[in-house]
């Protein structure tokens, strides 16, 4: 819970939803048409759960994205130069944080780390919704 006098920001998420069949329709029976364990498990974005640290509420999402190649590599195909490249692909998992709620300082500070931190439309989201929660001038003042 927040503190009294804690403003709101409910910024959505965009994540992938699961094809829910709408009224009238069925789920399909080809197994292929549905989504495995393994293909919801390879998504890039999964909702991982919220965590709340000094007056804040973040929402934590797990991102994956390939990993670069070791530079360890290069140099054992240089001394195997038979050897053709790894035919794996290697991913690696980021950890990504986006406010859900928090108080008004910590909303303003979150402006000066929203894009470092993942939380690309952040900035947009708080300068268009702001007014409905403070003024100009308190905006300033925290920012100052």
């Amino acid at each position: 819970a927040l503190p009294q006098g804690s403003a709101v920001l409910s910024i959505p998420t965009l994540l992938p939803s699961k094809q829910r069949p709408t009224a009238g329709q069925r789920r399909p029976k080809d197994p292929e048409a549905a989504m495995s364990k393994a293909e919801i498990a390879m998504t890039p974005l999964q909702q991982w759960g919220e965590e709340a640290e000094g007056g804040a509420i973040y929402s934590i999402i797990l991102e994956r994205v390939k990993a670069e190649p070791a530079a360890s590599g290069a140099s054992s195909l240089k001394e195997h130069p038979d050897t053709s490249e790894c035919p794996f692909v290697q991913y690696r998992t980021c950890k990504r944080r986006t406010l859900r709620a928090a108080t008004l300082p910590q909303l303003v500070k979150w402006l000066l780390t929203a894009n470092k931190e993942g939380d690309l439309n952040y900035t947009s989201s708080f300068l268009a919704t702001y007014q409905a929660f403070a003024t100009l001038m308190q905006v300033l003042e925290l920012l100052l």
